[in-house]
């Protein structure tokens, strides 16, 4: 295994730990010092798990105070991706909890809208380093109903059946198959645009550093600000230099070709 991927492992299961820790933790002081009436509490909360409640208005409950209840623990505020699974884990050790959005529908960028007939995604569209991060989802899953994954894309004859490809249209420009794994990603753009091929293979190799290290720099958040600033000056130089530029900067830097910079956009 080599270094980024044993980081990202090591920086993937630090909140896991953190939260099973913490959770363990309070158990132990709850259990310390009301153990009967946390026995109690517990019963109660086992009986009313909102895993069993199937009521898909929950998504779009608004906000009134006298609806919190008095005896919550914690209030965590987004309904993103990172929001709704800290809430669910908590929720699997029965630690109430109340999740605040301020749009209309919770999900953050996971939520969907309709316009004309056709169905949008905001942010995320698809879940990559499924190996790495199906241990997080299913730590919040329901037991009794297993997590289901479908490939995204289509098909082409370089996929031999598989449904591994997107295709990418921009404007005029030639219309590309984008396969899934990096030496598929760089054999079309090479095929593209040819002359380009050290430009392509700086970009992927520069995407590939930033998409390990961006997940590493967002978990060092958990630490105290001057372990933060060490750690990730060390470990995530490459993201921070290209997060604090914008994409004109950064492709700037690598060609001049400003068809590769549009396709580039569109894969970065």
């Amino acid at each position: 295994m080599n270094a980024p991927i044993l980081l990202f492992l090591l920086s993937s299961l630090l909140p896991v730990v953190v939260v099973n820790a913490f959770v363990l933790n309070r158990q132990q002081r709850l259990s310390h010092h009301h153990h009967e009436h946390n026995n109690k509490n517990h019963l109660r909360a086992a009986s009313q798990n909102p895993w069993q409640v199937n009521d898909a208005s929950l998504l779009h409950r608004t906000y009134r105070q006298d609806k919190v209840p008095a005896d919550i623990d914690y209030i965590i505020i987004g309904s993103g991706i990172g929001g709704l699974w800290l809430a669910a884990c908590l929720a699997k050790f029965n630690i109430k909890t109340v999740v605040l959005e301020q749009h209309y529908i919770a999900g953050g960028l996971q939520h969907t809208f309709s316009r004309g007939g056709y169905e949008f995604v905001p942010g995320l569209h698809y879940i990559a380093n499924l190996p790495l991060c199906q241990p997080l989802y299913e730590m919040v899953a329901d037991s009794d109903h297993a997590i289901t994954y479908n490939q995204a894309g289509n098909s082409v004859a370089a996929d031999e059946g598989l449904m591994s490809s997107h295709d990418l249209r921009i404007g005029d420009l030639p219309l590309m198959h984008v396969r899934e794994g990096i030496d598929n990603v760089r054999e079309e753009l090479t095929k593209h645009f040819p002359e380009e091929k050290d430009a392509i293979e700086q970009f992927l190799c520069i995407m590939e550093k930033a998409k390990w290290q961006a997940g590493q720099f967002a978990t060092f958040k958990i630490f105290p600000r001057w372990l933060q600033f060490i750690m990730s000056q060390m470990l995530c130089s490459t993201y921070i230099k290209y997060a604090s530029m914008t994409t004109e900067e950064a492709l700037g830097d690598l060609t001049d070709d400003g068809r590769l910079k549009t396709v580039l956009s569109a894969f970065g």
